[in-house]
């Protein structure tokens, strides 16, 4: 090995290569001596001159020391050097060819000098040492083939490129600084190991940056991955592909960057540690995986702007699960999968999906379009406030819910798209964290919902976009159309909903087009509310059956009621309507109060099932319904003016009768009481009444029927009431029967046949003697009154002026008037053998038509008695069998004694008729 100097007389500049100007001393002295070698030690010092000495060709040398020296080192060709190399901080250095260590150590000391050539590290031996900060221009390129690059002291390299390629081994244990545009990062291969390196990307321009870290291991010791820190104020976008450990994003300049596909094992900071950071993430579609065992976090500044970010994957095994902390609300856009320890974050936000294969998922809020976890895998879900579902089609799909444990507070579907979308829950992927479901955004996209068969928690339906909205078969809490939203029930067909708590329809929202099934169950709580606002729910039945301990102690309060389909009440302890119902029908199985505080209108019927408790409706306001069948236990109450049942009413219960109350006019066609009670205290239109047990009450009203009014069994009463049908019927004489018409009750019979049939037999009971009875029919069909023996306050015959009419009064009855009337030749008949008193007035006879009187019987008169003195005279009649008493008092004047009459005297009295007479 030899110390060979360099040194041109004046001054003076040549190559490297002249053997002439290398000496054994300084200065020249010590004679010439040869081109250095590997072996030689080189220096160039002050004595060496300020001439240039120009590397025209490959040159080598052991050691480069150029302390002192003054002029300048130039060239373009190789220089291989084996040891240190000392720079002069008083040389100029023009320098750029590229100097390589090889098997050997290198102490390399700058002296503050710029490096214009490049420098390659190429052994697996070599050592290269940094003794100082190495600054490179920008144009030129570190180079890490083989061998080991570190530093004496603390020190960096700032370099415009760095390469390292191959697979044997090479250790970076320095800081690095790029300056360069174009690929400045350029690390690939197998056995690249890190120390302390970090690098950092400083360039200021406006001219792209690319940097590739993808080497695969590293030497026993160290770590492949390498750290970078993206700094300046460059506008030039970044690339980023490869291994990394640490990614710290701190230019000011607003340059963009993206990854390819890519792994970080470590911190991933976009601009937390420079808040004035303003970088664009814009990225292609590539993932970007956290796969190593370590601290894995991403915090996002609050000026960063992501446009486009990759796919996210944390796929770690056994080391931490990853952290990103977003506190300024910045969204990625890129999907993420948790397959490994998992993921923590305090805000995790992106318009892709999420997918957790394995492990933890937890955050404060979760943005995302879906959110999916299907298999065996051990999982857990914890979202403490908010999951906000943004995207469209499935919003989550979790299948197997084998191992997977999932706590959110609430549910948000936030899309604003026309696109629909659909959430399906299940037992295990709920808000179980005492939250609910929001079907929110401003889309009108329809939303459908499948919560389950156990969802007991609410669905707020917060939408501003009038969309569509539909539920699957499921249990829920509650459901509220929330005020503000335009949101329409749009439901799919064939759907059932169980709601264990109430139903809200704000006026704001938009009229349901079609709706599930419902069914209420009450959840435990006294009271359930279920407020529409005017809405229809118009296709799906209701039905109220609580299942909880307070079975037939729930209360059920609806501000109305409106539907296209049927209204069940199957256990319940109560329900209350506040505004109008209308629907189709009303059906109570349960020991219930029904109230109806507006207006009831069913186009179908109103039915009271059987049941040993109180089943009771009460109607306010007007009602209306096809048919009422009361087979219940309880009470109807019907305090409406108006009151229409269009086809039929049936009270039946044998246990406790039936009972009935209607205050206004009621209209029906067909009322049967088979075992009932009525009270009847308006006016009561209908076709046929039947009483077949039960009690039939009436109360200064009017009771029209076009049709027959029947008393098989039990009691009729009235108080000042005028009836009025085609006939009346008493006749079942094995039954119990009373007939009570009180102060005043009239009734008018406009039928033919036998219009008055009350006939004695069983327990009759017959309180008719405040009743005033017409017989008003004007055709020529016979008439008959079959009194059945019983008192009559006056009976009125005005059968027009129609010949040959015919009434029969059957029984021996007691009238306190009894009038006839016609205007043509009409025959009157009593069955013969009876006997007729006439308390007051017998009016019978007219001028302008004889009235033929006489007994049914060809052989036996019948009786006529007068109770109260004074006279009877009837004119123009004829007369035929008629016992008539007492003497002297029953006249007929202007008439004919056919044959076989006793008491009656044909011609004029002699006397007046006194104040109490008659006729």
């Amino acid at each position: 090995m030899a110390l060979k100097f360099w040194y041109k007389a004046s001054n003076g500049s040549d190559n490297w290569a002249v053997a002439g100007n290398w000496y054994n001393g300084s200065g020249g002295s010590g004679g010439t001596t040869t081109v250095p070698t590997a072996a030689d030690d080189v220096v160039i010092d002050a004595a060496s001159g300020s001439g240039t000495i120009t590397i025209a060709a490959a040159a080598t040398c052991l050691s480069l020391d150029c302390a002192g020296f003054t002029g300048t080192l130039a060239g373009t060709s190789t220089l291989a050097f084996l040891g240190n190399i000392i720079l002069g901080s008083s040389m100029t250095l023009t320098y750029s060819g590229t100097a390589t260590l090889g098997n050997g150590t290198s102490y390399f000391t700058s002296n503050g000098k710029t490096v214009t050539f490049n420098i390659t590290v190429n052994n697996a031996a070599a050592q290269f040492i940094l003794n100082d900060n190495l600054t490179m221009s920008s144009t030129n390129t570190f180079t890490l083939s083989s061998g080991a690059v570190s530093q004496a002291i603390l020190a960096l390299i700032s370099v415009g490129f760095f390469v390292s390629t191959g697979s044997t081994a090479r250790i970076l244990d320095t800081t690095v600084y790029l300056t360069g545009i174009g690929t400045v990062w350029s690390v690939s291969g197998t056995n690249f190991g890190i120390g302390s390196s970090i690098a950092y990307i400083t360039n200021a321009s406006s001219s792209a940056k690319t940097i590739s870290h993808t080497p695969s291991s590293a030497p026993s010791g160290y770590v492949f991955r390498q750290t970078f820190v993206i700094t300046g104020a460059g506008t030039g976008s970044y690339t980023l592909t490869g291994n990394f450990q640490d990614l710290y994003f701190a230019n000011t300049g607003g340059a963009s960057f993206s990854f390819g596909n890519s792994n970080i094992a470590g911190t991933f900071d976009l601009g937390t540690s420079t808040p004035t950071c303003n970088m664009v993430w814009n990225n292609g579609a590539t993932t970007l995986t956290w796969n190593a065992d370590d601290v894995q976090t991403m915090n996002i500044g609050q000026n960063i702007t992501i446009t486009v970010s990759p796919a996210l994957s944390y796929t770690n095994t056994t080391g931490y699960p990853g952290t990103i902390n977003n506190p300024f609300n910045k969204s990625l856009t890129g999907a993420i999968t948790i397959n490994g320890s998992g993921l923590y974050s305090d805000n995790l936000r992106t318009t892709s999906t999420i997918t957790v294969t394995a492990g933890l998922l937890s955050s404060n809020d979760v943005y995302c379009s879906s959110i999916s976890s299907s298999n065996a895998n051990t999982r857990d879900i914890t979202i403490t406030n908010i999951l906000y579902l943004t995207g469209t089609g499935t919003l989550a799909t979790v299948t197997t819910t084998t191992n997977l444990s999932v706590t959110i507070a609430n549910i948000y579907v936030t899309n604003s798209s026309a696109t629909s979308k659909s959430l399906t829950l299940n037992s295990v992927f709920y808000p179980n964290y005492g939250g609910g479901v929001y079907l929110a955004g401003s889309g009108s996209g329809t939303i459908t919902l499948a919560a389950g068969t156990s969802a007991l928690y609410p669905i707020y339906v917060t939408n501003t976009g009038g969309a569509p909205i539909s539920f699957s078969t499921a249990t829920i809490k509650s459901i509220e159309f929330s005020a503000g939203t335009n949101a329409v029930w749009s439901n799919a067909t064939g759907q059932t909903l169980t709601i264990t708590d109430s139903l809200f329809i704000a006026a704001s929202a938009g009229n349901p087009t079609l709706t599930p099934s419902l069914i209420f169950t009450g959840n435990g709580t006294y009271v359930v509310y279920v407020t529409l606002n005017g809405k229809s729910l118009v296709t799906g039945t209701c039905t109220l059956n609580d299942t909880s301990y307070l079975a037939n102690y729930m209360q059920y309060i609806f501000d109305g009621f409106s539907s296209n389909a049927a209204f069940t009440v199957t256990s319940a302890g109560g329900v209350t309507f506040n505004g109008a119902f209308n629907g189709p029908s009303y059906t109570s199985t349960s020991a219930v109060n029904s109230d109806f505080n507006s207006s009831l209108t069913l186009t179908g019927a109103l039915s009271l099932a059987n049941n040993t408790q109180s089943n009771t409706v009460q109607v306010l306001g007007n009602f209306s319904a096809a048919t009422i069948s009361h087979l219940a236990t309880g009470i109807i109450y019907l305090y409406g003016t108006t009151n229409n049942v269009t086809t039929s009413i049936t009270l039946n219960n044998a246990a406790s009768l039936a009972y009935f109350y209607h205050n206004g006019t009621l209209t029906t066609t067909t009322f049967t009481i088979t075992n009932g009670y009525l009270d009847s205290y308006g006016n009561l239109n209908c076709t046929t009444l039947t009483i077949g047990n039960g009690y039939a009450n009436f109360y200064s009203n009017v009771v029209t029927l076009t049709g027959i009014f029947t008393l098989t069994a039990g009691t009729l009463y009235s108080e000042n009431c005028t009836f009025s049908s085609t006939t009346f019927v008493c006749s079942a004489t094995a039954n119990s029967r009373s007939v009570t018409l009180n102060l005043n009750s009239s009734w008018t019979l406009t039928g033919t046949g036998t219009v008055w049939n009350l006939v004695d037999g069983g327990t009759l009971g017959a309180g008719t003697s405040a009743l005033d009875i017409y017989i008003t029919n004007t055709s020529a069909t016979a008439i008959t009154f079959a009194g059945a023996g019983q008192t009559y306050r006056r009976l009125f015959i005005r059968r027009g002026a129609i010949n040959t009419n015919q009434v029969t009064i059957t029984g021996s009855n007691y009238f306190i008037g009894f009038y006839h009337t016609g205007g043509s030749t009409q025959t009157l008949t009593f069955t013969g053998g009876t006997d007729t008193y006439i308390f007051d007035t017998f009016a019978v006879g007219s001028s302008s038509a004889v009235t033929n009187i006489s007994s049914s019987s060809a052989t036996v008169p019948f009786n006529i008695y007068k109770s109260l003195s004074g006279l009877v005279i009837c004119n123009n009649v004829s007369i035929t069998r008629s016992a008539a008493s007492p003497a002297d008092t029953w006249y007929a004047i202007n008439s004919t004694n056919v044959a076989g009459n006793t008491g009656w005297i044909f011609s004029a009295p002699s006397r007046r008729l006194s104040s109490l007479g008659a006729g």
